[in-house]
């Protein structure tokens, strides 16, 4: 997009990317940026401490679990990957859907 300045259509591009939610990978996810659209935007699926997270701010983690996520398996692994995130300096919400 960055290279495509002045070409036509972009702007349209550009709302259809919005619309469409690019850069999330649920539903459950999409909603979520819906819900804080009046907030700062947070980044989208990026790596922290060699981790893939859902959403960050400065010093925030958010992860949206589906219910994938009541399994114990699971449960352990998310446990193991929030102290990595938490020893890195971040603090980690779980939000279940």
């Amino acid at each position: 997009m960055t290279r495509a300045n002045g070409r036509r259509n972009v702007a349209r591009l550009a709302a259809a990317l919005k619309a469409e939610g690019v850069g999330t990978r649920s539903v459950a996810e999409d909603r979520f940026l819906e819900l804080i659209s009046d907030l700062p935007q947070p980044h989208v699926n990026t790596r922290i401490a060699g981790i893939e997270v859902d959403f960050a701010y400065d010093n925030l983690v958010i992860e949206i679990d589906g219910p994938g996520h009541d399994r114990p398996r699971t449960q352990r692994e998310d446990e193991a990957r929030d102290a990595v995130l938490r020893s890195a300096g971040y603090e980690v919400m779980r939000i279940r859907v």
